[in-house]
């Protein structure tokens, strides 16, 4: 009964939260949520993300040699690993995230303690759009820390027997 009555609360509340955001606070104007309501997947950013992809198999290494369409970082935190760094820093760190999924996905679907999904949702809704928007800031703790944090965190809540 709880998956059922949980997921259109959680859908109506996340609909009310949205456009109490989008209609009185100035910052979702300057955010990547505006620049994807204007541009779409035509923005400069995404045809970055697109050379990027392509061209890092040409600069194993990183090093931030290959032309990203006039930008200076990727926004984007796996493939600035990658830009910066080259494709094996690149490979643990997106391998390091994705095998907590599993765990994230436990916890999330954790139909006995909704509340705790619910809290837990909002430091991952946090990660994973720091990581598709913003670039890494190279040697920068609470960026290494915050990440780290959350996932230890999910590995913690969602011990799967």
């Amino acid at each position: 009964m709880v998956l059922i009555t949980g997921g259109p609360v959680g859908i109506l509340i996340a609909t009310a939260l949205w456009i109490l955001v989008s209609r009185n606070l100035e910052w979702v104007s300057v955010t990547g949520i505006a620049r994807l309501m204007t541009d779409g997947l035509s923005s400069p950013r995404f045809s970055a993300w697109r050379l990027s992809i392509q061209r890092l198999v040409n600069y194993l290494m990183g090093g931030r040699q290959m032309s990203i369409a006039g930008l200076n970082n990727l926004h984007n935190g796996w493939l600035d690993v990658a830009y910066s760094n080259g494709i094996v820093p690149f490979g643990v760190r997106l391998a390091s995230h994705v095998s907590h999924s599993r765990r994230i996905w436990h916890v999330l679907r954790d139909a006995t303690r909704p509340v705790r999904a619910l809290m837990f949702s909002y430091p991952i809704a946090a990660l994973l759009g720091g990581f598709a928007t913003e670039p890494v800031i190279d040697a920068s703790s609470p960026y290494f820390a915050a990440p780290c944090f959350t996932l230890g965190f999910a590995a913690a809540l969602g011990q799967i027997e």
